[in-house]
C-alpha cells in the first residue's frame, strides 16, 4: 500500500483522490499547506506528494526543493494553474514525476499518482542537459 500526500485545501480534489478506483489500495492524506507538508514529511514517509493546484509552478518548485531536503528522492506531481516552457524545464531538472494544469482531470491525476507509487525506476527517464525557453536537450 502506498501513501500519497496532497498539499492544499481542496476538498474536492482530496475527496476525488480518496474515492478513485486507481488509489483504492493506497492511503491519501491531505494537509493545509507547505509548512504542514514539511512537518508531515519529517515524521512520516510518503511515496508521492501532490502540490496545491492553486499555487504557481514557481512556488511549487521552490517548495519541492525544501521537501527534497527533508525526504530526498520523494516523487512529486505538480498541479498548477499554468506552466510556462521555463517551468516545465525546471520541473524536469528537479525530477518532477508529472505536471498538470487547469482544467485538472482528477482521475488522470489519480492514475498518475498510482503509476508514481508503482514506479521503482522513475529517476532513470529524463535528464536535462540544456534548456532554453523554446528548446531542451
Amino acid at each position: 500500500m502506498g501513501r500519497l500526500l496532497l498539499i492544499g485545501p481542496d476538498p474536492a480534489l482530496a475527496g476525488a483522490l480518496q474515492a478513485s478506483h486507481h488509489l483504492k489500495d493506497h492511503a491519501v492524506e491531505a494537509c493545509a499547506g507547505p509548512f504542514e507538508a514539511t512537518r508531515l514529511l519529517r515524521t512520516r514517509a510518503f511515496d508521492v506528494v501532490l502540490t496545491d493546484p492553486t499555487t504557481s509552478a514557481a512556488e511549487d518548485l521552490a517548495l519541492l526543493n525544501a521537501l527534497h531536503q527533508v525526504r530526498p528522492g520523494i516523487k512529486t506531481i505538480v498541479l498548477a494553474p499554468t506552466l510556462s516552457n521555463a517551468d516545465v524545464i525546471a520541473a524536469l531538472r528537479q525530477h518532477v514525476y508529472a505536471c498538470f494544469t487547469r482544467p485538472i482531470d482528477y482521475e488522470e491525476v489519480a492514475d498518475m499518482a498510482r503509476a508514481a507509487i508503482a514506479d521503482a525506476n522513475w529517476r532513470d527517464g529524463i535528464q536535462v542537459t540544456s534548456g532554453l525557453p523554446h528548446w531542451i536537450t
